[in-house]
């Protein structure tokens, strides 16, 4: 796994070296991405446990000055938690990125996020519902594909808290997305 992704890493890298990544004000973004991991429980949940956790994300943001963008999102997350019970999760937020070096190949950024998330536990037939909160901060690094920069890949670490019914299933949660996005 880590070899596969180191070498898409490497492809994305040489074809985008003649491109620049950067940012302007008044532009807007489209992102999607989607990310995989294996996170623990919350220690009263099935005892600690971990088990893998599927993300598909969506966002649409706006660049207010060169350096400073807000934006909202969507996000759909799948895990299945035991032989017998899966958990799904659906999410709305806002965000707000500060993003570094706005005119150079590779734009780095640092920024919070706010998400309320609405799922449900399937316990072989028996559901429950939940809801809750998840925020916390997160750090990426955009490269442009194109040499108009209007397509570009990025890579974002997150870390996310929980509150709500939410956190009796998730205590923290780092996550890392690979992404597809699009200005305009």
């Amino acid at each position: 796994m880590k070899r596969s992704l180191l070498t898409i890493l490497f492809i994305i890298c040489v074809v985008a070296v003649s491109s620049n990544a950067s940012v302007k004000e008044g532009e807007n973004e489209l992102n999607f991405s989607a990310a995989w991991l294996n996170v623990d429980l919350a220690d009263d949940f099935y005892d600690g446990d971990s088990v893998n956790l599927y993300t598909l994300s969506g966002s649409m943001g706006h660049f207010f000055t060169d350096n400073i963008q807000v934006g909202v999102s969507a996000s759909g997350t799948w895990a299945s938690l035991t032989e017998d019970m899966d958990m799904y999760a659906y999410g709305i937020g806002i965000n707000a990125k500060y993003h570094f070096m706005p005119t150079e190949q590779y734009v780095p950024y640092v920024g919070i996020q706010g998400n309320y998330l609405m799922g449900e536990l399937d316990d072989d037939g028996d559901s429950e519902n939940m809801d809750g909160t998840m925020w916390g901060p997160l750090v990426g690094v955009k490269m442009a594909l194109t040499s108009t920069e209007n397509v570009f890949v990025y890579a974002e670490y997150q870390y996310q808290m929980y509150g709500g019914d939410i956190s009796d299933a998730l205590d923290t949660v780092n996550l890392i997305y690979a992404g597809l996005g699009f200005k305009f």
